[in-house]
């Protein structure tokens, strides 16, 4: 059994990541940053809430929101980890320089070693060499002084990357899994800045998404690493503007995810569906519209459209026109019945509405009646990321 390093030992340590994969190094990198993210929460500076601060927090949680989305993206999937390690050598330069900054403003030493932590946890995932293994460690040591000095349990950071490094060698998934901290009262000043940062802004537009997103890493209940690859990967020109437009942007792949929950259960009911229709086990493609049995014809439009609305949420630039006309024919579709109740429909609606009105609101009605709730919750998480994709 390999036998775990004790991290107080930095040649040990050093050693033992050498014989073990880049993604081991990156997801303790990302834990020890996230354990002391706390003392970067806190009035580290004169105006908390000036812009400069502001930026800085945006920077370090970029940087460690980066490491994480690397540390547990499939080793199959390379271009996102070939985008991940850009973006985290994109956050790692805005974390360098929020450190160095912090270094020279914050009154305390912890908000200092805390900021050099979640710059490492950045340059961990922007190389697969053993200079990202340097860089783990190097987070650890930060994350073990930053938590000394807010009189919290040193030690106890030390163990508690321990830990993740054991379980990270099955899984780094299941890291994640675990809460940062094993016993909270250890690090009590720790705890009692995140408690005081998620009170203040929890349901601050601009920051919210972010308690949420620390709150699922500190209780080991972590968001969607799907979705948060996705805020990780957003441009770099966005990240620029500053924490208001990234907040408008994490809105729209917070939408974008909603409909994609929707999306994806009555796809593959359709799929069945049509399946069905030519025999058990039957994987060909549904006849043309016109050659299907008027019964048929209102449920492959409002397949086609549910198909068409997936596609476009899995497109890195969406075409809103195509969103547009997918909404307007699903709306089309249940006022064609009688069981459209979101008001006027627009004039692409309304003319889709004239044109499926030719089957019968009875034809039309018994072909979707099964799948009325779903089209009711899909058109309305689409028209809430149609709203966020419009200029």
């Amino acid at each position: 059994m390999d036998e775990l390093p004790d991290f107080s030992d930095e040649d040990e340590v050093e050693a033992w990541f050498e014989k073990h994969p880049v993604e081991v190094g990156i997801t303790v990198a990302a834990r020890s940053s996230l354990r002391v993210l706390p003392a970067l929460m806190g009035n580290f500076a004169p105006k908390a809430r000036s812009g400069k601060v502001l930026i800085w927090r945006l920077a370090y949680f970029r940087a460690i929101c980066v490491s994480s989305a690397a540390a547990v993206c499939p080793a199959a999937e390379t271009a996102t980890k070939e985008r991940l390690a850009s973006a985290a050598l994109s956050s790692n330069r805005s974390a360098g320089s929020a450190a160095r900054s912090a270094a020279r403003s914050a009154a305390r030493s912890a908000a200092r070693s805390a900021a050099l932590s979640a710059r490492s946890a950045a340059e961990s995932a922007a190389d697969s060499s053993l200079s990202a293994r340097s860089a783990a460690l190097s987070a650890a040591r930060s994350a073990y002084s930053a938590s000394r000095s807010t009189g919290s349990a040193a030690r106890s950071a030390y163990s508690a990357a321990q830990g993740d490094a054991g379980l990270a060698l099955a899984s780094c998934f299941a890291v994640f899994d675990r809460p940062l901290w094993p016993d909270n009262a250890a690090v009590q000043e720790l705890a009692q800045s995140w408690a005081d940062y998620k009170a203040a802004n929890k349901d601050d537009p601009i920051w919210g998404f972010w308690v949420r997103w620390y709150h699922g890493l500190w209780t080991g209940q972590p968001l969607d690493w799907d979705l948060t690859t996705q805020v990780a990967l957003i441009p770099d020109d966005v990240w620029a503007k500053g924490p208001a437009a990234v907040a408008d942007a994490i809105r729209e792949i917070e939408a974008r995810f909603e409909l994609k929950k929707e999306l994806i259960p009555i796809e593959a009911d359709l799929a069945r569906s049509f399946a069905t229709r030519g025999g058990i086990g039957d994987n060909n493609p549904p006849e043309a519209i016109d050659d299907l049995p008027d019964t048929s014809k209102p449920l492959e439009i409002v397949w086609e459209a549910i198909k068409e609305l997936l596609k476009q949420t899995k497109a890195n630039v969406p075409d809103i026109e195509k969103v547009k006309t997918a909404i307007s024919k699903l709306a089309a579709i249940l006022a064609s019945c009688g069981k459209w109740t979101g008001g006027k429909l627009d004039a692409a609606a309304t003319e889709y509405a004239k044109e499926f009105g030719k089957w019968g609101a009875r034809i039309t009605s018994a072909s979707i009646a099964a799948y009325i709730f779903q089209i009711e919750a899909v058109l309305a998480a689409a028209k809430e990321w149609l709203a966020l994709l419009l200029p």
